[in-house]
């Protein structure tokens, strides 16, 4: 199935401002995004970006950006304006990967279109690991998932989930969404949901809205989202192991 990755990135962040521009060893993190993004079988990338600097980061090293307004309140309606702009049919695949994974598999993010292809009733797909540091349950940025036998998601939750399979400690919600275009359009439109302003977990507003989410549970490297200057450190530790 032909899809095209769309990665949002923007400059300002209340934890880390400028993040996707700082330094990861020696190259930015869009940049380190944007490798793993390209090693998948995505038919395009495009980076999603309001702020100048990123744009012109990301045009020196080889990418296709795109800027966009400053005024969207989600990565979502980020990424919905790319499609505008690319014209991309309402059939179209897009996967929404975030600007702050650089260590995001690119063999993680084929396995999440071959889930959306083979689980077509479902609107969305999205990925989890199996949760194995039980410190893990009660960190809150650690977003936990459960699901049915179908895969169908049943709950999103920021503490320890209660839903979980026997025997194991839980799953962590990786976030990463494959979805049509036809889909994105309906869910920029709807209100924001009242759970999803809450817990500040966009994918709510889908199941708020009775669009089903396919939780795939994947064994490939995601390594960590960086979120802070301590997530900072530990990505450039992790660099140097590799």
């Amino acid at each position: 199935m032909p899809y095209t990755i769309i990665i949002p990135a923007r400059y300002s962040s209340k934890r880390l401002p400028g993040k996707p521009l700082r330094l990861i060893g020696d190259i930015p993190m869009i940049q380190h995004v944007w490798n793993r993004a390209s090693e998948s079988r995505a038919s395009r990338i495009v980076i999603a970006t309001d702020d100048s600097r990123i744009y012109d980061t990301c045009i020196s090293f080889g990418a296709e950006c795109q800027m966009t307004s400053s005024d969207h309140t989600s990565g979502s309606d980020r990424i919905m304006e790319v499609c505008r702009a690319c014209e991309l049919l309402d059939s179209e695949v897009v996967v929404n990967l975030q600007g702050d994974e650089p260590f995001m598999s690119p063999l993680l993010i084929d396995q999440l279109v071959e889930n959306k292809e083979s689980h077509a009733e479902f609107g969305v797909a999205t990925m989890c690991e199996e949760i194995i540091d039980p410190d893990l349950l009660t960190e809150p940025s650690v977003v936990k998932v459960s699901f049915d036998s179908e895969g169908k998601a049943l709950l999103f939750s920021r503490i320890s989930d209660p839903m979980h399979s026997a025997g194991v400690l839980g799953y962590k919600h990786l976030g990463i969404y494959a979805y049509s275009v036809a889909i994105l359009k309906k869910f920029v439109s709807w209100p924001i949901a009242k759970e999803e302003k809450k817990l500040s977990l966009e994918q709510l507003r889908f199941m708020s809205n009775g669009v089903n989410i396919h939780v795939g549970l994947t064994q490939y490297q995601t390594g960590i989202g960086v979120d802070t200057a301590s997530d900072l450190q530990h990505a450039n530790k992790l660099l140097e192991e590799e």
